[in-house]
């Protein structure tokens, strides 16, 4: 799918285009320091004319990894779907970026 990543100080935001399929056709799931996104929806169809009939078959899916850094909360992810456009957006931890450890 087309996807655009976007992130600022807060959030990591995330729009892909996956025109054609339902939200409940669509599974996010984070894992190895990334999140995935897969979409899936297949179809079969079936026409009879008089002893005669044809099959036809379709399937539509989107694959997408995207890796993320360790300081995301994927506890807070929010995700909607409308108009073929999934929009995630990612909340980020706060963490300071260096500490000094004192030796005893």
């Amino acid at each position: 799918p087309s996807i655009n990543i976007s992130q600022d100080e807060r959030n990591i935001s995330i729009d892909a285009e996956m025109p054609g399929l339902n939200k409940e056709e669509i599974a996010l799931k984070f894992h190895n320091q990334g999140l995935e996104i897969i979409g899936e929806k297949k179809g079969k169809k079936i026409k009879k004319s008089g002893s005669s009939y044809s099959e036809t078959s379709s399937y539509k899916g989107y694959k997408a990894f995207i890796s993320m850094p360790s300081n995301v909360n994927i506890d807070e992810v929010e995700a909607k779907y409308e108009k073929d456009r999934l929009k995630i957006k990612i909340p980020k931890m706060k963490t300071k970026l260096g500490k000094n450890i004192e030796i005893n």
